[in-house]
């Protein structure tokens, strides 16, 4: 009887080993589990923090980006600004060539003028000098004029 206690004891034994050694590896895979949980914890927080970091840098690139085109907007505006004003000095440089241009032919004409007149009237002496050949007064007024009309 004692042998049969012993043994009831010793199966009693051995399925507590049993479920002992059951709950042991039933820990050691919640062990595992947590394990895996936390590097996946642990990958999950180094990819927020390189998002973050991505985060911050776009966001300084971004105020760099816009402080740039503050700035090349101002730089346009400026050179709008001097084109403007060399726009504004060519059309007035072109209205005073124009004039000029205009006093230009109008002397050219009177200059035409006056060349035919000369011209008419060096024919015309001409011709009295030929009719009055033999009146000297006629001739060297001829000769005074032609030579002031050089002059």
């Amino acid at each position: 009887a004692a042998t049969a206690a012993a043994r009831a004891e010793a199966a009693l034994l051995r399925t507590q080993l049993t479920q002992s050694d059951a709950a042991f590896a039933a820990a050691r895979a919640e062990v595992a589990k947590l394990q895996m949980a936390r590097d996946a914890l642990q990958a999950t927080n180094a990819a927020l923090e390189q998002a973050r970091s991505a985060a911050e840098t776009a966001a300084a690139a971004a105020q760099s980006n816009i402080a740039s085109q503050k700035k090349a907007r101002a730089d346009a505006s400026k050179a709008m600004s001097a084109a403007q004003k060399e726009t504004a000095q060519a059309k007035e440089a072109f209205r005073h060539l124009q004039a000029d241009h205009s006093r230009l032919v109008t002397t050219h004409a009177s200059l035409q003028a006056s060349h035919a007149a000369v011209k008419q009237t060096r024919e015309a002496m001409v011709s009295i000098t030929h009719i009055t050949n033999r009146d000297k007064p006629i001739v060297s007024l001829w000769c005074s004029f032609d030579k002031g009309m050089r002059d």
